[in-house]
């Protein structure tokens, strides 16, 4: 599985048409004609898309013979599990992007989806046996959805508070401290906690040295001891 990042994903998905065919191809598998179909374009504008979400590793093929003795056709069903979030709002934004251990797509069970008895073949039990999974799928699915809304609208909860809280601290040290690199340092504590020099020097992109320098200003000046933890 190629290991991306949430830069290389947001190249991938910033085409609206590229996400539709992965929309249609999370539910069963299709082929190039299918996506065109279905989408209103060319099956040469469907390969163009297919072959950056494959080079991706977001999607993959597999043939199937052909019913009727003509050469296979060839399939594609997604491979990848992820998710990936942007929260902004006064004070924050960040992304976030997590690769998932999802369930792997397996394209025979998928086929034999397909080919799945109907009612014409006399194998009413088999129906019946396999309708009423579907009620029970369904059933399920309601309760999980409603425990994920549940637990989206507590994010969002917590989110706003979040949000007030750093409006307000970001206020308070805007109208506090005239430094502009000691402004970002302390938004940093102040959400972080505190945090080794080495991984500040990293990410402000300044020298230990100065950052230490910068360290004994905010304390002497500002009374801030407790942001460094030391």
């Amino acid at each position: 599985m190629n290991h991306l990042g949430i830069d290389e994903i947001f190249s991938v998905l910033e085409n609206p048409t590229r996400r539709r065919i992965l929309g249609l191809l999370s539910m069963e598998t299709h082929y190039p004609l299918q996506l065109a179909r279905e989408l209103g374009i060319s099956q040469q504008a469907v390969g163009k898309h297919i072959k950056v979400l494959e080079e991706h590793g977001l999607i993959r093929s597999f043939e199937k013979p052909s019913d009727i003795g003509g050469p296979p056709r060839k399939y594609y069903i997604p491979i990848h599990c992820f998710s990936m979030r942007i929260d902004m709002g006064p004070g924050v934004f960040e992304t976030s992007y997590l690769e998932r251990e999802g369930r792997k797509m397996s394209s025979s069970i998928l086929i034999d989806k397909k080919e799945a008895p109907s009612r014409s073949t006399g194998q009413r039990t088999e129906v019946l046996k396999r309708t009423e999974m579907l009620k029970k799928i369904s059933r399920e699915l309601k309760i999980l959805n409603s425990a994920l809304e549940t637990i989206e609208n507590e994010r969002m909860k917590l989110l706003n508070r979040r949000e007030e809280l750093l409006e307000n601290a970001g206020t308070i040290v805007g109208t506090l401290i005239p430094n502009y690199i000691e402004r970002r340092l302390i938004y940093h504590l102040i959400e972080e906690g505190p945090t080794p020099m080495e991984e500040i020097s990293e990410r402000f992109d300044r020298r230990i040295k100065q950052l230490r320098k910068l360290q004994e200003g905010i304390e002497e000046q500002y009374g801030l001891n407790w942001l460094f933890g030391d």
